[in-house]
């Protein structure tokens, strides 16, 4: 219940419904936003949603973890060349780089080391 009410006061939510971004792009919505990018895209429920908001903007995604980009692209399919998916990781640097993964749970993959614990997961060669 602690976990909880910290990840509630630490704005700890996937939601981006409720975590404040929707507010951001409906305040965006009302000037010319032309071109979107979507580091860590997903499966695509973020750009769906942005895409609604912004309908005149073009979407750039990038999802490093293969089997949740091809998701993504079979997600964004129907929004046809608004949607740009990239499979591949952005960074200052080339190369490859280790990803946990969470096979139930694609939006908590990290690089970074963050971890869901008690969740099954594996170390992927991204």
């Amino acid at each position: 219940m602690s976990r909880s009410y910290l990840d509630l006061v630490g704005n700890h939510s996937y939601d981006f419904k409720r975590n404040g971004e929707f507010w951001v792009l409906h305040t965006l919505s009302a000037g010319h936003i032309r071109c979107v990018f979507d580091v860590g895209a997903n499966e695509g429920d973020w750009v769906l949603g942005a895409a609604l908001l912004l309908p005149h903007t073009t979407f750039h995604c990038f999802e490093i973890v293969p089997d949740t980009a091809r998701k993504l692209a079979e997600c964004t399919r129907g929004l046809g060349e608004l949607v740009h998916v990239n499979a591949v990781g952005l960074s200052d640097a080339p190369g490859t780089l280790k990803v946990r993964v969470y096979p139930d749970f694609s939006g908590g993959a990290s690089a970074a080391g963050f971890e869901h614990p008690g969740m099954p997961s594996q170390l992927q060669t991204c």
